[in-house]
């Protein structure tokens, strides 16, 4: 069954890939998609994430600059206006023909469970127990399974996973050094949060790199080596990739321009014109 699986994703990846003037993808449509890859759920996961900075990052914020926050939040992440930015420049990039071959696989039983797996493994606060099992696991999978970690560096490669994982860690960098500058508990300079952002995107690479493969190890235990393989043919098809790499490109361009506002947007709402 794997097989059969995997040649029709060869197939009709060739013919995609062979389609001239392709119609371009609906907005509407791409919407479902994203919503069938959990790209919406990791989106929402985000803003909330955001949302509670201040509570997590900063010593006692007062609640004038909780307040001053979530306006500023909202009027630089605005979800449903974000969202549609997102999806329409997806839809820029991706035929009609490659988001319906994609939800043909997504929206399989399959594809909700893997879908699942991968959200309930998603835990920025993992415990420090978790990650040691975590490397024990991929350890293990270098001695005993090379095929499986293969299988693994796979997925990461052909979802993009750590170019997407570096642009999402850069811009909450950037609003966590926004939240210390703008509290007044600490004096950063725009020059200095530019500064330590190109430090991380120099220095933190091969930490991202194996926190890509911590949480693939995590997240992807459960699954048996035929699920493995068919998830993997899935990833490897042209429209798949294309995906992927469009998501790169959109939020790579979003993102960082968005969180380029928010400084000007939180001294507003403080009530000043710097911070």
């Amino acid at each position: 069954m794997i097989n059969v699986l995997r040649r029709y994703f060869f197939v009709a990846a060739l013919f995609i890939s062979c389609t001239t003037n392709a119609k371009a993808a609906e907005p509407e449509i791409v919407r479902r998609l994203l919503e069938a890859s959990g790209f919406t759920w990791h989106m929402s996961r985000n803003m909330l994430a955001i949302e509670t900075i201040p509570a997590r990052l900063l010593n006692s914020p007062s609640p004038a600059f909780k307040a001053a926050w979530g306006v500023a939040v909202q009027e630089t992440f605005n979800p449903q206006e974000q969202m549609q930015e997102l999806e329409a420049g997806i839809a820029a990039q991706m035929s009609d023909e490659d988001v319906r071959f994609l939800l043909t696989y997504l929206e399989t039983p399959l594809a909700a469970r893997i879908k699942q797996i991968e959200q309930s493994g998603s835990n920025p606060n993992a415990t420090i127990e978790l990650r040691n099992a975590a490397e024990d696991e991929l350890a293990r999978l270098v001695q005993q399974d090379p095929a499986r970690l293969t299988a693994y560096r796979g997925l990461a490669k052909d979802t993009r996973y750590v170019d997407r994982t570096e642009v999402m860690a850069i811009s909450s960098l950037q609003l966590h050094l926004e939240a210390i500058a703008c509290s007044g508990q600490t004096q950063i300079t725009e020059t200095q949060v530019r500064d330590k952002l190109e430090e991380a995107r120099s220095r933190n690479r091969p930490f991202l790199e194996n926190l890509v493969m911590l949480n693939i190890v995590n997240s992807y235990e459960p699954l048996t080596a035929s699920e493995i393989e068919s998830y993997a043919g899935f990833l490897s098809s042209e429209p798949a990739k294309r995906f992927y790499r469009s998501i790169l490109d959109v939020t790579s361009s979003v993102l960082p321009r968005r969180a380029e506002n928010f400084r000007s947007n939180l001294a507003k709402a403080l009530g000043t014109t710097d911070c």
